[in-house]
């Protein structure tokens, strides 16, 4: 790594999650719009698999 501390670190990451978590419904709900997406809650894990 480079020279940022661990603690710094850990809060990017949390912070790209923080966004992820928040982009995914959109991304859910964009794709059963356009019918790319069976409409099920509970279907976000497989997306994150993908």
């Amino acid at each position: 790594m480079s020279d940022v501390p661990p603690g710094k670190l850990r809060i990017r990451i949390a912070d790209k999650i923080k966004e992820w978590v928040l982009l995914l419904p959109d991304k859910v709900r964009l794709e059963e719009q356009l019918g790319l997406r069976p409409a099920k809650t509970g279907d976000h894990l497989s997306a994150l698999r993908e």
